[in-house]
C-alpha cells in the first residue's frame, strides 16, 4: 500500500473478492477471517498517512455531496460474488447450484459487507462481478439495509460510497442471461436516490461488449 500511495496512487483497494470464512474455515476461523478484513482496510489507511501525514481518506462525503470532493488517496475495500468463494466457476455462468439459497447469499453478502462498513469504515466498498440478477438484488438490500443501521448508530456520518459491477457474457446481459436493464431497475427500486448505492459498473467481460454496455448504463442513468 505505500509503495503504492509513495508513486503518486490515488485510490489503493483492499480486496476480499475471494475468501470467506465459510470457504476457508479448514484454514482459518471466522474471527480471523474478520480481522483480515478489518486490517486491510486499516494497513492501506496508515500508509496513507505514512506517505503525508496530512492526508486524511475523504470519500465518505461522495455518496451525499453535491459537489466534486478532492481527488484522494482513498481506500476502497472489495469483495466478490458468491461463486467465487465456492471455487467452482460458477461466478462465469451465473448459475449456482440449488442448495444455493437467496438466504444463503444473504447471508454470505451480509457478513463481508458488515465487517467492512461496520468496522472498517473504508471510503469506499465495492461489490463486483455479480453474475445474476438474484445476486444483484441480494447485494443492493444487504447495502441499503446496512448503511441505513450504520447511519442509525453514527447520526453525524455520511454514508459510504459504495458501487456494484456487474459480470457480463455479452453486450446486455448479465452471466446469467438476465438482461442488464433488469439489474439496473433492480437497483433503482432498492435505492431510487442514490444514497446507498453510488454507482454500478461491469467487469470481467470480453471488451468487445464495452461500447453495448456502457451506452445501456448511460441511457438508464440519465433516464431515472
Amino acid at each position: 500500500h505505500y509503495g503504492l500511495f509513495k508513486s503518486g496512487a490515488s485510490t489503493e483497494r483492499a480486496s476480499m473478492s475471494v475468501g470467506d470464512n465459510e470457504s476457508l474455515t479448514e484454514i482459518l476461523s471466522g474471527e480471523r477471517m474478520k480481522e483480515m478484513m478489518r486490517d486491510g482496510v486499516l494497513l492501506a489507511k496508515r500508509a496513507i498517512e505514512t506517505t503525508n501525514p496530512r492526508n486524511k481518506s475523504n470519500m465518505k462525503n461522495l455518496a451525499s455531496s453535491t459537489t466534486s470532493p478532492t481527488l484522494g488517496p482513498f481506500v476502497v475495500s472489495s469483495t466478490g460474488p458468491y461463486g467465487a468463494a465456492m471455487a467452482d466457476g460458477s461466478e462465469y455462468t451465473g448459475k449456482y447450484p440449488a442448495h444455493v439459497t437467496r438466504q444463503a447469499l444473504l447471508n454470505f453478502h451480509t457478513r463481508k459487507a458488515r465487517t467492512l462498513l461496520m468496522e472498517g469504515e473504508p471510503d469506499g466498498l465495492a461489490v463486483e462481478t455479480i453474475p445474476n440478477i438474484e445476486e444483484v438484488g441480494v447485494v443492493c438490500e444487504v447495502l441499503r439495509d446496512l448503511q441505513q443501521q450504520r447511519e442509525e448508530l453514527q447520526p453525524d456520518s455520511s454514508p459510504i460510497a459504495c458501487w456494484i459491477s456487474l459480470a457480463c457474457r455479452s453486450g446486455n446481459e448479465l452471466n446469467d442471461g438476465h438482461t442488464v436493464e433488469e439489474a439496473l431497475r433492480l437497483v433503482q427500486s432498492h435505492d431510487p436516490t442514490g444514497r446507498w448505492i453510488a454507482a454500478v459498473g461491469i467487469n470481467c467481460f470480453d471488451s468487445a461488449y464495452m461500447p453495448s454496455l456502457v451506452a445501456i448504463i448511460t441511457k438508464n442513468s440519465l433516464t431515472q
